[in-house]
């Protein structure tokens, strides 16, 4: 299974990636993939682990085969030793397009039906503005609206414009337009817990926090050639997991996922302190 949007890149140190990955499983989009660019000494034994007879967790040569569980090496929206992203990728190509305005400063408040169809309702116009209190601007698309806004924004927005459940909407003064009551539901928390362990090598990331020194030729080294501990994401390696079927059986609870090949739960494994501020002593092995 490959992604359209998305393609493999070399990571930043260039070193040999065979048996990390299966270029097969990637596609050849503007969207740069790579794996880790500044390798660390534990890396070899963590996947070491997921290729011992007795380990659960076996080894996954690409979490992109459609098949996410195991044991692998984490991929990352990386390019050249630098973050590649949905800007880099599509708005950075187009920005001297004379058909492209970029409004910034400002804010959706809500789509405006323009006309109803046999379809339903047409909503292809946008309301906006710079503040809460300036006056509300409009605009009205040929064809369609793509509503991006977020987890949170996006079925905001829609409530925002009469989209969701009746009653809700007409308790707090919004006019309802269409009755859709998951909108603005089921939203799930994702629980993140991290362990750290000291751990006697020195090969860690913990010292470019706490040393300007070492911050400031590592950031020399990431300016002058893209390579480096500036490369590194929060960690080379990556174990996707589920709780046992008939663990989930035996306790009469629901399975959460879509089917079983869903994870239930990750596990990162970085050779740093992963606390908002690293901590004292050390250095670290983190398991988030």
């Amino acid at each position: 299974m490959s992604c359209g949007c998305s393609r493999l890149v070399p990571p930043a140190d260039h070193h040999n990636t065979t048996g990390q990955v299966d270029p097969a499983d990637h596609g050849y989009g503007p969207i740069e993939i790579s794996l880790p660019g500044y390798p660390s000494e534990i890396d070899s034994r963590v996947i070491g682990t997921s290729k011992a007879p007795s380990m659960e967790v076996p080894y996954n040569s690409d979490v992109n085969s459609g098949h996410p569980l195991g044991l692998s090496y984490l991929q990352s929206t990386v390019g050249n030793g630098e973050r590649s992203s949905s800007a880099t990728a599509y708005l950075d190509p187009i920005l001297g397009r004379k058909n492209l305005h970029v409004l910034i400063s400002n804010t959706v408040t809500r789509l405006i039906p323009v006309k109803s169809t046999r379809n339903g309702l047409s909503l292809r116009e946008v309301e906006f503005a710079p503040n809460a209190t300036a006056k509300r601007s409009t605009v009205t698309a040929r064809k369609e609206v793509i509503l991006s806004a977020g987890a949170i924004n996006s079925p905001q927005l829609l409530m925002l414009s009469g989209i969701g459940d009746h009653d809700a909407l007409a308790s707090i003064g919004i006019e309802p337009l269409i009755h859709l009551p998951d909108v603005g539901q089921h939203l799930s928390d994702h629980p993140y817990v991290s362990s750290y362990w000291t751990v006697s090598s020195n090969m860690t990331l913990d010292n470019i926090w706490r040393d300007p020194t070492i911050f400031d030729a590592d950031m020399t080294q990431w300016l002058t050639n893209h390579t480096g501990q500036f490369t590194a994401t929060p960690g080379n390696t990556i174990a996707y997991c589920r709780i046992p079927d008939d663990d989930i059986a035996q306790k009469n609870l629901s399975d959460p996922t879509p089917g079983p090949d869903s994870p239930h739960f990750e596990m990162l494994f970085a050779v740093r302190c992963s606390f908002p501020h690293t901590a004292a002593g050390g250095p670290h092995l983190t398991l988030d």
